[in-house]
């Protein structure tokens, strides 16, 4: 029998919080009388999550069904015994259990398809082994098309972390993905920095090493720490680990205050993604005399950090492999020196147009294109090519 962690008898979203309150509060607990977690007991996780799916005019069970496809994976090995995903129904619209067999444990994840109007944007919730409940999520979001992370730059977990009490930060960054494809024998490990600290350590270390010229180009936030208190209720308190890729990890006294954190950054991120979709989606149409275009490019700015070896660049970031999910053949410029790529996001299937160039990188949105694809590019491009790359606006200011 599996190895079991997280209740399967939760029916709606108000006893799963209150269930997820009592696991918050026990690990703040053990962490401020023992120092640690004691064995067995974890974290409660939550993810955000963007899926580009349909569900309007679907039965029930038809969307069960969908889940249920949507969330299987494979494993490899022998040691890994999984299944197809289970999906639980509460008697909640919109609410599911969803449950592997991963290793011999039972991975429980407690799954809300309405945190919007849209049903777009995600919000998943486990207390399983982080371990491998990572791991599936990461062959999931590797494998499965319309499901996706939420996507968090620097400046937005920066912002995040400033409109709290802070306390800490990692720097991380890989530029091992372009150098293995260069074909190089020797490259460099990926570069980590974990500091733990006040607001204003904490500032005046960024500050330090974005004066280097080096080490600016290394300064992408992997995740920021934190204390989050309710405006009017100080007692009321999460601790709380915001990563990159959408995850949060928590401990503290209110799951009302890691729900309204989640709140903020959800709200900042689906602003960003749709104004994206209204302001840059190429479109076209005609009346009896002419066509019209609207819409513009997304223009990466490269000019701190040029690309060197271009058709190096090119071959990882259009390999269709994670973390950009593009796939596209590059073909020389008239110049010879940039690339045109068309391109397809396999994250639902869109094409997209690029022009690369040292300097620049232009993206253009087909109709269809999700919003979703532009940040994911350029949270990555930050973290394995430059913190440095910038994207601006029309008028001039920073878009991200």
């Amino acid at each position: 029998m599996a190895r079991q962690q997280g209740r399967q008898d939760l029916e709606n979203r108000e006893e799963l919080y209150t269930y997820l309150e009592g696991k918050m509060q026990h690990s703040y607990e053990q962490l401020r009388d023992k120092g640690e977690v004691e064995s067995g007991s974890s974290f409660v996780k939550s993810f955000l999550l963007e899926c580009d799916w349909k569900p309007q005019g679907i039965g029930r069970e038809e969307e069960k069904n969908y889940l249920c496809d949507l969330f299987s994976v494979q494993a490899e090995g022998k040691k890994k015994k999984s299944s197809d995903a289970q999906i639980i129904e509460t008697n909640e619209s919109g609410f599911y259990i969803v449950n592997w067999t991963w290793n011999d444990e039972l991975i429980t994840l407690y799954l809300d398809t309405i945190s919007d109007s849209s049903r777009r944007f995600w919000r998943a919730y486990s207390v399983s082994s982080a371990h491998y409940l990572d791991d599936i999520i990461n062959r999931l979001i590797d494998s499965k098309i319309y499901l996706d992370r939420t996507w968090l730059w620097s400046r937005l977990l920066e912002s995040t972390q400033q409109e709290s009490e802070p306390r800490g930060f990692r720097f991380e960054h890989d530029r091992s993905y372009f150098e293995k494809e260069k074909g190089e024998h020797i490259y460099s490990e990926p570069f980590s920095l974990k500091f733990s600290g006040s607001q204003r350590e904490s500032q005046l270390l960024r500050e330090l090493m974005r004066q280097n010229r080096e080490l600016s180009t290394q300064t992408s936030l992997a995740n920021v720490r934190m204390k989050y208190s309710m405006p009017h209720a100080r007692e009321e308190f999460t601790i709380e680990t915001l990563y990159f890729n959408g995850k949060f990890t928590t401990n503290g006294t209110s799951f009302s205050a890691h729900q309204a954190l989640v709140n903020d950054v959800q709200n900042l991120y689906a602003n960003k993604v749709y104004q994206i979709e209204r302001d840059y989606i190429i479109l076209t149409t005609a009346d009896e005399t002419k066509w019209h275009v609207t819409g513009n490019p997304v223009v990466f700015d490269l000019s701190d950090s040029q690309i060197g070896d271009i058709d190096t660049f090119c071959r990882v970031v259009f390999s269709g492999k994670m973390p950009f999910k593009l796939w596209g053949t590059p073909r020389p410029t008239s110049s010879g020196e940039g690339r045109n790529v068309l391109a397809v996001d396999l994250h639902n299937g869109a094409k997209l147009f690029f022009e690369v160039y040292p300097e620049i990188i232009c993206m253009y949105l087909s109709a269809g294109a999700c919003g979703n694809t532009a940040i994911r590019f350029y949270t990555n491009l930050q973290r394995t090519f430059s913190r440095l790359v910038d994207v601006q606006d029309d008028s001039g200011n920073q878009f991200f």
